[in-house]
């Protein structure tokens, strides 16, 4: 997968998990941008393993960090109404299997 690639199913999903987010009056707390996102970090480079992989295995842990990161940053767009609606997902991309986010991490 190219980085243009992952970047467009990144913007997708993170947009359809913003706009379910907001459907279920999730908060977008300050601490949301810090610590979720690195928990995913750990969680998938330590534990997934992907730390064997070298850079791609680094290069998909900081995707998945970051695509906790963006959903959240969405999410307080659409509660602070910087968008108009939730944004509707385009394409038919989905995160991979074993990395969604969970509020566990």
């Amino acid at each position: 997968m190219t980085l243009q690639e992952r970047f467009a199913a990144l913007n997708a999903t993170t947009s359809a998990n913003a706009a379910e987010w907001a459907r279920q009056n999730k908060p977008a707390k300050s601490w949301h941008f810090i610590f979720p996102p690195l928990g995913r970090f750990f969680s998938s480079y330590l534990g997934q393993g992907e730390w064997r992989r070298g850079m791609p295995g680094l290069t998909t842990a900081l995707f998945d960090s970051y695509a906790v990161f963006v959903t959240y940053a969405k999410l307080w767009e659409i509660q602070n109404g910087l968008t108009a609606k939730p944004p509707e997902p385009q394409g038919s991309a989905s995160p991979p299997a074993g990395h969604s986010h969970s509020d566990a991490a």
